[in-house]
């Protein structure tokens, strides 16, 4: 299995294609990440990471709060849709 890294260039659409913006937890906060972010022209809405003895600020809690709300939204529908599927509801997804 690839490395986020290596798989997200190929899932991305770019700026001229449609794409706006990218919400994501901070597991994918790698430097190399916002130069395929910053290459493809979007925006980068991936949640701030703490590190030892360098807790978040409140600006970035509140930032990451912000970030929050706009990700649960799409993993919400993400969420009725397994749970369908796995009831028998949509047939073979």
């Amino acid at each position: 299995m690839p490395k986020p890294s290596q798989a997200l260039p190929d899932l991305l659409r770019s700026a001229d294609e449609g794409g706006a913006a990218v919400y994501a937890d901070s597991a994918y906060k790698p430097d190399e990440i916002d130069g395929i972010l910053f290459a493809k022209g979007l925006n980068n809405k991936i949640h701030e990471r703490a590190y030892r003895h360098k807790p978040l600020t409140d600006a970035q809690i509140a930032d990451n709060t912000f970030k929050s709300r706009k990700r649960s939204r799409a993993e919400h529908v993400f969420g009725s849709i397994k749970a369908l599927a796995s009831r028998g509801v949509l047939g073979d997804f």
